[in-house]
C-alpha cells in the first residue's frame, strides 16, 4: 500500500532517481539530449537534501511503497516578484512504471492542502510546453493562464503556467 508522507534526508537519493528517470521519459525530444544526458542522480540528490534541510518554507512529500519512493512533490511560496501570497508546486514526479495509479493525484492533493493551510492560494504550476502530462493538471481543474521562458542549465525553455485555486483543484 502506497502512502504519502513528508520526505526525510534519507529519501533524497530515491527522489533523485525518480527525477532523472521521469525527465528522461517525459522530456525526450522536448529538451536537448545534452540536458537529459547531463542529469545525475548525485547532483539531484544534493539539491533535494538542501531543499529538505536548508529551506524551511519548502515542503517535500513522497509516496512510498515497501520502502521505495515512487514519486515526490516540492511546494512552497511562489517564486517571482508577481506572486504576492500565492503558492507554487515546484515539482511533481512519479516513476513512469507507477503512473496511472493515483500517486500523482495523492501528491497533488497533499501539496494543495498544505499550501491552503498556509494560506498560499492560488497555486501556480509551471509545466514544460509539450509535456505529455499537462492533461493531469487540466483534469485537476487547473487553469492555463500563460506562458513564460525560463533558463535551465543554459537552455531557454518555454513553460506553460497553470493556476489551481485550491478546493476546485481537488
Amino acid at each position: 500500500m502506497a502512502t504519502v508522507r513528508s520526505a526525510v534526508a534519507e529519501d533524497t537519493r530515491q527522489m533523485a532517481v525518480v527525477r532523472v528517470e521521469t525527465w528522461r521519459c517525459a522530456y525526450a525530444g522536448l529538451v536537448p539530449d545534452s540536458l537529459l544526458d547531463g542529469l545525475s542522480v548525485e547532483g539531484s540528490a544534493e539539491r533535494f537534501f538542501e531543499a529538505i534541510s536548508a529551506f524551511p518554507t519548502v515542503r517535500v512529500a513522497v509516496v512510498e511503497e515497501e520502502h521505495r519512493v515512487l514519486g515526490f512533490s516540492l511546494s512552497g511560496p511562489c517564486r517571482g516578484e508577481d506572486c504576492h501570497g500565492r503558492g507554487e508546486i515546484y515539482a511533481l514526479y512519479v516513476l513512469p512504471e507507477h503512473q496511472g495509479r493515483g500517486i500523482g493525484t495523492a501528491l497533488f492533493e497533499a501539496a494543495i492542502s498544505e499550501l491552503a493551510a498556509r494560506e498560499l492560494l492560488p497555486v501556480e504550476i509551471r509545466v514544460l510546453a509539450g509535456n505529455p502530462y499537462t492533461r493531469f493538471y487540466e483534469k485537476h481543474r487547473c487553469r492555463l493562464v500563460g506562458e513564460r521562458l525560463e533558463e535551465l542549465e543554459g537552455v531557454s525553455l518555454l513553460l506553460k503556467v497553470y493556476v489551481a485555486d485550491g478546493e476546485d483543484a481537488r
